[in-house]
């Protein structure tokens, strides 16, 4: 090719192994920035049934296997019951993650809000993102949630590291 454009550095890179050489360029993609305060955050006690006084985490995506929410739902068990985990989303793993729910007795922490066309309201209604997916290259939700200084918890995988520095954060 005449040309190549990768949307992160990991792409870039993979590529580089199977060629022997680096070519192309990295375009990251941009996405407009909310005004400060301009997004108001979804009741979810009202609209979900999640406790109001929930510290809720959430994954906002596809429901796919790479997407590893099931990983996400594993981990709750590890934390405090006020933790909750709001899924915002659908996809073909959605009946064996609300399976894994019920295996787990996860119901009343766990909680299914469907596909939205609102993102940041919900982004801006978590205490935290979590991104456990097994692959990515330049998640969008990520540059969301830093536009919306969301913190993240995210798996270190293809271009999430290029958005995301560990040493920084805050606590729920």
């Amino acid at each position: 090719p005449d040309q190549v454009v990768f949307s992160s550095l990991s792409d870039r890179d993979q590529l580089a192994e199977l060629w022997g050489r680096a070519v192309g360029q990295v375009v990251h993609s941009g996405i407009g920035l909310p005004r400060p305060g301009a997004t108001e955050p979804i009741d979810l006690e009202a609209k979900h049934g999640v406790p109001r006084d929930a510290r809720v985490i959430g994954v906002v995506g596809t429901l796919s296997p790479e997407k590893s929410v099931g990983d996400a739902i594993a981990a709750l068990v590890r934390l405090p019951d006020d933790v909750c985990l709001c899924i915002v989303g659908d996809g073909p793993e959605e009946n064996a993650l609300r399976a894994e729910v019920h295996r787990r007795n996860l119901e009343r922490r766990v909680f299914f809000a469907g596909p939205s066309a609102e993102p940041d309201r919900y982004l801006v209604s978590f205490c935290a993102l979590v991104l456990p997916s097994r692959h990515e290259r330049l998640p969008v939700i990520l540059c969301r949630s830093g536009a919306l200084s969301i913190p993240v918890i995210a798996a270190d995988v293809g271009g999430v590291r290029e958005l995301l520095d560990h040493r920084s954060g805050r606590d729920c």
